[in-house]
Protein backbone atom coordinates (compact mmCIF):
# COMPACT_ATOMS: atom_id res chain seq x y z
CA UNK A 1 0.00 0.00 0.00
CA UNK A 2 0.95 3.53 -0.72
CA UNK A 3 1.75 6.28 1.15
CA UNK A 4 -2.02 7.72 2.23
CA UNK A 5 -3.73 10.02 -0.21
CA UNK A 6 -5.27 13.19 0.49
CA UNK A 7 -8.20 12.95 -1.24
CA UNK A 8 -10.33 10.50 -2.54
CA UNK A 9 -13.22 10.50 -4.23
CA UNK A 10 -15.52 7.74 -5.17
CA UNK A 11 -17.64 7.82 -8.41
CA UNK A 12 -16.61 9.69 -11.27
CA UNK A 13 -19.94 11.28 -12.15
CA UNK A 14 -20.70 15.11 -12.42
CA UNK A 15 -20.86 15.54 -8.59
CA UNK A 16 -17.54 13.27 -8.33
CA UNK A 17 -15.72 15.29 -11.27
CA UNK A 18 -17.19 18.44 -10.30
CA UNK A 19 -15.90 18.38 -6.43
CA UNK A 20 -12.10 16.83 -7.98
CA UNK A 21 -11.73 20.14 -10.28
CA UNK A 22 -13.02 22.19 -7.09
CA UNK A 23 -10.60 21.11 -5.01
CA UNK A 24 -7.73 21.24 -7.11
CA UNK A 25 -8.90 24.94 -7.95
CA UNK A 26 -8.44 25.34 -3.79
CA UNK A 27 -5.03 23.74 -4.21
CA UNK A 28 -5.11 20.12 -3.53
CA UNK A 29 -3.04 18.48 -5.69
CA UNK A 30 -3.48 15.16 -4.05
CA UNK A 31 -6.65 14.17 -5.69
CA UNK A 32 -7.85 10.23 -6.35
CA UNK A 33 -11.22 9.77 -8.11
CA UNK A 34 -12.19 5.97 -8.58
CA UNK A 35 -15.10 4.53 -10.04
CA UNK A 36 -16.14 0.95 -10.65
CA UNK A 37 -16.81 1.38 -14.44
CA UNK A 38 -15.31 4.37 -15.77
CA UNK A 39 -15.94 8.19 -16.05
CA UNK A 40 -19.68 9.07 -16.69
CA UNK A 41 -20.51 5.43 -16.74
CA UNK A 42 -24.29 5.94 -15.53
CA UNK A 43 -24.62 8.67 -18.65
CA UNK A 44 -22.76 6.14 -20.84
CA UNK A 45 -25.65 4.05 -19.98
CA UNK A 46 -28.35 6.44 -21.18
CA UNK A 47 -31.16 5.26 -23.80
CA UNK A 48 -29.73 6.68 -27.52
CA UNK A 49 -33.18 9.35 -27.30
CA UNK A 50 -32.66 10.86 -23.68
CA UNK A 51 -31.21 14.01 -24.07
CA UNK A 52 -30.76 16.90 -20.96
CA UNK A 53 -33.81 18.62 -19.84
CA UNK A 54 -31.76 21.61 -18.52
CA UNK A 55 -30.37 23.29 -21.91
CA UNK A 56 -27.01 24.22 -21.96
CA UNK A 57 -26.58 28.13 -22.41
CA UNK A 58 -23.88 30.77 -21.40
CA UNK A 59 -26.38 33.56 -19.41
CA UNK A 60 -28.00 32.57 -16.44
CA UNK A 61 -27.43 33.99 -12.33
CA UNK A 62 -25.52 31.16 -10.76
CA UNK A 63 -22.31 32.28 -11.73
CA UNK A 64 -21.46 29.07 -14.39
CA UNK A 65 -21.02 29.94 -18.13
CA UNK A 66 -23.35 26.84 -18.78
CA UNK A 67 -26.24 25.22 -16.46
CA UNK A 68 -24.86 21.63 -16.94
CA UNK A 69 -21.08 22.48 -16.33
CA UNK A 70 -19.50 21.32 -13.48
CA UNK A 71 -16.83 23.85 -13.61
CA UNK A 72 -16.85 27.88 -14.14
CA UNK A 73 -14.32 27.41 -16.62
CA UNK A 74 -16.04 25.32 -18.89
CA UNK A 75 -19.27 24.78 -20.85
CA UNK A 76 -21.15 21.63 -21.96
CA UNK A 77 -22.52 23.62 -25.10
CA UNK A 78 -19.21 25.21 -25.92
CA UNK A 79 -17.86 21.51 -25.90
CA UNK A 80 -20.20 19.96 -27.79
CA UNK A 81 -22.68 22.88 -29.61
CA UNK A 82 -26.00 21.12 -28.54
CA UNK A 83 -28.45 22.40 -25.90
CA UNK A 84 -29.43 19.39 -25.16
CA UNK A 85 -26.92 16.64 -25.35
CA UNK A 86 -27.15 13.04 -24.89
CA UNK A 87 -25.08 10.91 -22.14
CA UNK A 88 -22.38 9.76 -24.19
CA UNK A 89 -21.79 13.46 -24.91
CA UNK A 90 -22.04 14.38 -21.45
CA UNK A 91 -19.23 11.83 -20.22
CA UNK A 92 -16.80 13.18 -22.87
CA UNK A 93 -17.13 16.06 -21.18
CA UNK A 94 -16.59 15.39 -18.03
CA UNK A 95 -13.28 13.25 -19.15
CA UNK A 96 -12.28 16.79 -20.83
CA UNK A 97 -12.69 18.13 -17.40
CA UNK A 98 -10.26 15.25 -15.37
CA UNK A 99 -7.99 15.74 -18.12
CA UNK A 100 -7.33 19.41 -18.05
CA UNK A 101 -7.23 19.37 -14.50
CA UNK A 102 -4.90 16.65 -14.72
CA UNK A 103 -6.83 14.41 -12.06
CA UNK A 104 -5.88 10.48 -11.84
CA UNK A 105 -8.63 7.91 -12.10
CA UNK A 106 -8.80 4.77 -11.38
CA UNK A 107 -11.27 2.49 -13.00
CA UNK A 108 -12.42 0.04 -13.16
CA UNK A 109 -12.38 -0.26 -9.46
CA UNK A 110 -15.10 -1.55 -7.47
CA UNK A 111 -14.71 -0.45 -3.22
CA UNK A 112 -15.78 -3.62 -1.50
CA UNK A 113 -14.97 -2.40 2.58
CA UNK A 114 -14.46 1.15 3.55
CA UNK A 115 -12.83 1.22 7.15
CA UNK A 116 -11.85 4.40 9.83
CA UNK A 117 -8.63 3.61 11.29
CA UNK A 118 -7.50 4.71 14.41
CA UNK A 119 -5.29 7.82 13.09
CA UNK A 120 -8.68 9.53 11.08
CA UNK A 121 -7.83 8.03 8.34
CA UNK A 122 -9.71 6.11 5.62
CA UNK A 123 -9.07 2.69 4.44
CA UNK A 124 -10.75 1.60 1.01
CA UNK A 125 -10.41 -1.93 0.03
CA UNK A 126 -11.20 -2.89 -3.58
CA UNK A 127 -13.20 -6.37 -4.98
CA UNK A 128 -9.60 -6.76 -6.47
CA UNK A 129 -7.74 -6.78 -3.02
CA UNK A 130 -6.13 -3.35 -3.60
CA UNK A 131 -6.29 -0.91 -0.43
CA UNK A 132 -5.94 2.85 -0.86
CA UNK A 133 -5.40 5.03 2.34
CA UNK A 134 -6.77 8.24 2.22
CA UNK A 135 -7.11 11.05 4.90
CA UNK A 136 -9.84 12.53 3.65
CA UNK A 137 -13.14 10.39 1.65
CA UNK A 138 -16.01 11.82 -1.18
CA UNK A 139 -18.65 9.31 -1.76
CA UNK A 140 -20.49 10.64 -4.87
CA UNK A 141 -21.84 7.30 -6.81
CA UNK A 142 -25.59 7.99 -7.82
CA UNK A 143 -28.47 6.07 -7.76
CA UNK A 144 -28.87 5.51 -11.63
CA UNK A 145 -25.91 2.29 -11.22
CA UNK A 146 -27.99 1.17 -8.32
CA UNK A 147 -31.82 0.57 -8.67
CA UNK A 148 -34.16 -0.99 -5.94
CA UNK A 149 -34.93 -3.76 -8.12
CA UNK A 150 -36.99 -4.47 -4.97
CA UNK A 151 -39.15 -2.01 -4.05
CA UNK A 152 -42.37 -3.51 -4.76
CA UNK A 153 -42.94 -6.82 -4.94
CA UNK A 154 -42.84 -7.96 -9.11
CA UNK A 155 -39.84 -4.62 -9.42
CA UNK A 156 -37.44 -7.21 -10.36
CA UNK A 157 -39.42 -8.42 -13.54
CA UNK A 158 -40.17 -4.96 -14.86
CA UNK A 159 -37.49 -3.01 -17.35
CA UNK A 160 -35.76 -0.65 -15.32
CA UNK A 161 -34.91 2.44 -17.18
CA UNK A 162 -31.38 1.99 -16.99
CA UNK A 163 -31.53 -0.99 -18.61
CA UNK A 164 -32.92 0.25 -21.44
CA UNK A 165 -30.10 1.06 -24.55
CA UNK A 166 -32.72 2.45 -26.97
CA UNK A 167 -36.84 2.88 -27.08
CA UNK A 168 -36.57 1.56 -31.07
CA UNK A 169 -36.16 -1.60 -29.36
CA UNK A 170 -39.35 -1.87 -27.66
CA UNK A 171 -42.17 -3.19 -30.31
CA UNK A 172 -45.08 -1.65 -30.60
CA UNK A 173 -47.76 -2.29 -27.74
CA UNK A 174 -49.09 -1.52 -24.67
CA UNK A 175 -46.88 -0.44 -21.36
CA UNK A 176 -47.40 0.68 -18.20
CA UNK A 177 -44.89 3.06 -16.86
CA UNK A 178 -44.13 3.69 -13.27
CA UNK A 179 -43.62 6.66 -11.78
CA UNK A 180 -43.88 10.25 -12.17
CA UNK A 181 -40.57 11.86 -12.60
CA UNK A 182 -37.78 12.87 -15.62
CA UNK A 183 -37.53 9.36 -16.53
CA UNK A 184 -40.55 8.27 -16.41
CA UNK A 185 -41.59 10.88 -18.64
CA UNK A 186 -38.73 10.86 -21.00
CA UNK A 187 -39.98 7.02 -21.08
CA UNK A 188 -43.23 7.68 -21.66
CA UNK A 189 -42.94 10.09 -24.70
CA UNK A 190 -40.67 7.74 -26.54
CA UNK A 191 -42.67 4.62 -26.11
CA UNK A 192 -45.64 6.66 -27.38
CA UNK A 193 -43.12 8.18 -30.28
CA UNK A 194 -43.14 4.62 -31.24
CA UNK A 195 -46.92 4.38 -31.86
CA UNK A 196 -47.40 2.71 -28.37
CA UNK A 197 -50.01 3.26 -26.22
CA UNK A 198 -48.51 3.76 -22.66
CA UNK A 199 -50.16 4.44 -19.38
CA UNK A 200 -48.21 6.15 -16.41
CA UNK A 201 -48.67 4.67 -12.86
CA UNK A 202 -47.96 7.51 -9.96
CA UNK A 203 -48.96 8.30 -6.76
CA UNK A 204 -49.64 12.29 -7.54
CA UNK A 205 -49.60 14.12 -10.51
CA UNK A 206 -46.39 13.78 -12.74
CA UNK A 207 -43.28 15.59 -10.82
CA UNK A 208 -45.10 15.54 -7.52
CA UNK A 209 -44.34 12.64 -6.14
CA UNK A 210 -43.59 11.96 -1.89
CA UNK A 211 -40.33 9.76 -1.61
CA UNK A 212 -42.21 7.30 0.60
CA UNK A 213 -42.84 3.83 -0.94
CA UNK A 214 -46.49 2.94 -1.00
CA UNK A 215 -48.06 -0.03 -2.00
CA UNK A 216 -48.25 -0.54 -5.70
CA UNK A 217 -52.35 -1.07 -5.26
CA UNK A 218 -52.91 2.64 -4.16
CA UNK A 219 -51.46 4.02 -7.01
CA UNK A 220 -54.44 5.74 -9.60
CA UNK A 221 -53.70 5.06 -13.89
CA UNK A 222 -53.31 8.48 -15.13
CA UNK A 223 -53.52 8.20 -18.97
CA UNK A 224 -50.92 10.10 -21.10
CA UNK A 225 -51.50 10.89 -24.47
CA UNK A 226 -49.83 13.84 -26.76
Amino acid sequence: MNQPREVVIVGAGPAGVGMAALLRRSAIQDILVVDSHEVGASFMRWPEETRFITPSFFSNPFGQPDLNSVTPDSSLALFCGEEHPGGKTYASYLKVVLDEYQIPVMAPARIAKVALLSSGNFILTTEAGEKLETRSLIWATGEFQFPDRLIFPGADICCHYGDVTSWKDFRKGEYIVIGGYESAVDAAVNLLENGSSVKMLTRSAPGQLTTSAIPVCRFPLIPVSV
